[in-house]
C-alpha cells in the first residue's frame, strides 16, 4: 500500500489506478451517486467494491476521498494555468502548457523579488533575536505589494 501515517497507511496510487479511479467516478456521476458535490454512500461503497476488483487494491472511502480532493486541486490549477493565466497556451502535440520566454522572464522577477524579501525577513528576523535591547521592530504583512520591503523602523 504505502507508508505509514498517523491516521492509517498511505495509498499508493500508479498511473494505472488514476485512470481506474477517475473511470470509476465518471460512473458513479452517470448512475446518479454524486447528487450534490460528494458521493452518497452508495458511490463510495461501489468505488471502494469496483476498485478493488478492477485493481486488487483494497483502498478505503478516506483513502479514495483524499484521492479525489487532490485530482480536483490539480484540476483546478490546470484549468487556471490554461484557460486564465495571460501568456500562457497549451500545445496539443505535447499536451503541455505553453508558455512564452516574456512570460517565464516575468515569473522569475517576481520569484527573485519574494526571494529577495523573504532573506530580509529571516536576517532582520535573526537581527532583531539578537539586539532586542538596541532596536525595536514592527513587522507588517505583505499584502501582495513588492514596491516596498514590508518592514518600518518604530
Amino acid at each position: 500500500m504505502g507508508k505509514h501515517k498517523e491516521g492509517g497507511v498511505s495509498a499508493n496510487w500508479e498511473a494505472s489506478d488514476v485512470l481506474i479511479f477517475c473511470d470509476l467516478c465518471l460512473k458513479e456521476i452517470e448512475l446518479g451517486n454524486r447528487p450534490t458535490t460528494h458521493f452518497n454512500r452508495e458511490g463510495w461503497v461501489n468505488l471502494t467494491t469496483n476498485f478493488l476488483a478492477r485493481t486488487g487494491k483494497s483502498y478505503d472511502r478516506t483513502q479514495m476521498k483524499n484521492k479525489w480532493d487532490q485530482l480536483k486541486k490539480d484540476w483546478k490549477l490546470w484549468r487556471d494555468l490554461k484557460g486564465r493565466e495571460t501568456g500562457l497556451g497549451w500545445d496539443p502535440i505535447r499536451k503541455t502548457i505553453a508558455a512564452s520566454e516574456d512570460w517565464w522572464k516575468e515569473r522569475l522577477k517576481v520569484i527573485r523579488v519574494v526571494l529577495f524579501i523573504l532573506l530580509i525577513r529571516i536576517i532582520l528576523f535573526y537581527f532583531i533575536n539578537l539586539t532586542p535591547f538596541y532596536f525595536h521592530f514592527r513587522f507588517i504583512p505583505l499584502h501582495g505589494s513588492f514596491s516596498s520591503l514590508g518592514y518600518l523602523l518604530s
